[in-house]
C-alpha cells in the first residue's frame, strides 16, 4: 500500500512583516476549509532570509515553522534551505509561494497540487500557477515533485551554481533568480500550467526552458517596478520638503508679526 503524499508549503521571505501574517493566517485556514475532506497540506514553512524586521516573529505567531538565515542570500538560496527542511520532513510535494502574495484560495492551492498526485503514464514534475502581471514561466507560485529536486540535494555542481549556493548569488540576476533556476534545472521535465483565475489547466509542456522573451519581459517588469519605486520616493521627498518649507515660512511670518 502506497503511503499518502506529504505536502509542504514553503514561503521564502525577506522583510515582509506587513504581509507575512496575513498570508500565513490565510494558508492555515485552508486546512479547515469546508471542501477539505482532509488537510490540504502537512507543514507550512517560512524561510526568513536575513530579515531586519519582524517577519520571523509574525510568521511564528501565526503558526508557521520558521527557518532563519543569518544573512540575506536571496530567494533561491532561501528556497534551497526550505526544500532541504521539507525533505527531512518526508515531503513528496513542495508548494512554493511568494511572501508578498495575498492568501490564495483553497481551489487555487488544490489546483497547484492535484496534477502532481494524478496517476498518469508520464508523471508531472512541476505545476506553474499563472498570475496576472506575471510572466507565466517566471511565476513564483509553483508545486514541485520532491524527487525532481534530488540532484540539488545530492550536490550537483551545475544546480548549485544556478541556485547561487556556491557563488553566493544566482547566475540569473533579473529579479527572478529562483524561478529561472527552477526552469533551467527542470527544463526537460513535464510541466503543467494552471490559470489562477479559473483554476483550470492551461496545458502540459515538456522541455521547459528559459526563453529569451521571458528574460526580456522580466527585465521590463523589474525596470518598471524600480521606476515606480523611485517616483514614489521622490514624491514623498518633495512632499516632505514642501511641508518643511511652508512650516518655515509660517514661523518667519509669525515672528515678524510679533
Amino acid at each position: 500500500m502506497n503511503d499518502p503524499p506529504k505536502i509542504v508549503i514553503l514561503v521564502p521571505a525577506h522583510n515582509e512583516e506587513s504581509n507575512i501574517g496575513i498570508l500565513v493566517a490565510g494558508l492555515q485556514k485552508l486546512n479547515q476549509h469546508p471542501a477539505a475532506k482532509q488537510p490540504l497540506f502537512d507543514h507550512l514553512l517560512v524561510v526568513d532570509d536575513g530579515s531586519t524586521d519582524r517577519t520571523a516573529a509574525i510568521a511564528r505567531q501565526n503558526g508557521a515553522r520558521v527557518i532563519p538565515l543569518q544573512k540575506n542570500r536571496g530567494k533561491a538560496v532561501a528556497f534551497f534551505a526550505g526544500a532541504k527542511h521539507a525533505r527531512n520532513l518526508g515531503a513528496t510535494v513542495l508548494v512554493t509561494l511568494d511572501a508578498d502574495l495575498q492568501p490564495p484560495g483553497f481551489a487555487q492551492v488544490k489546483a497547484l497540487i492535484t496534477p502532481l498526485l494524478e496517476k498518469r503514464e508520464k508523471k508531472v514534475d512541476m505545476v506553474l500557477g499563472s498570475v496576472m502581471f506575471d510572466s507565466t514561466n517566471l511565476t513564483g507560485q509553483r508545486a514541485i515533485r520532491m524527487k525532481a529536486l534530488e540532484p540539488l540535494f545530492r550536490g550537483n555542481r551545475k544546480w548549485e551554481m544556478l541556485f547561487g549556493i556556491r557563488s553566493a548569488k544566482p547566475i540569473y540576476r533579473v529579479g527572478y533568480g529562483l524561478e529561472t533556476a527552477l526552469n533551467q534545472t527542470l527544463k526537460n521535465r513535464s510541466v503543467v500550467y494552471v490559470d489562477f483565475q479559473t483554476n483550470r489547466k492551461l496545458g502540459i509542456k515538456t522541455g521547459l526552458g528559459v526563453q529569451h522573451q521571458d528574460i526580456v519581459r522580466a527585465r521590463k517588469i523589474l525596470k518598471a517596478r524600480k521606476k515606480l519605486a523611485r517616483h514614489l520616493r521622490k514624491k514623498r521627498t518633495d512632499s516632505a520638503f514642501s511641508i518643511q518649507y511652508l512650516q518655515k515660512k509660517r514661523r518667519q511670518h509669525q515672528s515678524r508679526a510679533r
